[in-house]
């Protein structure tokens, strides 16, 4: 691995490791205003269901991609011009772009497809005028509750960039 992709993957090596031994979390659905609550206790002993997988995924934050895919599509290049308009206006906001996959393919498959989904999605943002310093990026791979995905629907859901506020 060369010293920049090293120096890419050393940040996700600290996210994994300060949140070893954590409780799972999952969001919870929007309240009446549209807006998630950053987490709700998910009961340990308890495996998501589907429905709560999907349902704990914010569409508005999230870029999609086909399988095996890292180019974003037209619905994406749309939603990605509303956030850099976003981010253009509030130069102090920042968002952490972080990649995810399903569980199809090996652990180190699946973190090259998430590093370059998240490059794209930096890239795309970046040409629509969003400076570097307002993005951090960060490839987590397969998602943790991928096992729980069968249905192609729960699966498309897992193969996603997440544009995070950065509070």
């Amino acid at each position: 691995m060369s010293v920049q992709g090293f120096c890419r993957v050393l940040p996700v090596l600290c996210l994994l490791t300060a949140c070893a031994g954590q409780p799972s979390v999952a969001p919870s659905a929007p309240d009446k205003k549209g807006k998630r609550p950053a987490a709700v206790q998910v009961d340990e002993g308890k495996p998501l269901s589907e429905a709560q997988v999907i349902a704990a995924v914010d569409d508005e934050k999230s870029i999609f991609f086909a399988s095996g895919q890292t180019m974003v599509d037209e619905p994406g290049k749309q939603k990605l011009q509303l956030h850099a308009a976003r981010l253009k206006e509030n130069p102090k906001l920042q968002v952490r772009l972080v990649g995810y996959t399903d569980d199809r393919g090996s652990s180190s498959y699946n973190l090259l497809i998430a590093e370059q989904r998240v490059d794209a999605v930096f890239r795309l943002l970046r040409s629509y005028g969003v400076p570097a310093r307002q993005l951090q990026r960060y490839a987590l791979g397969g998602e943790k509750n991928s096992n729980t995905c069968t249905s192609p629907a729960c699966l498309a859901k897992m193969r996603r960039v997440e544009l995070i506020d950065k509070e």
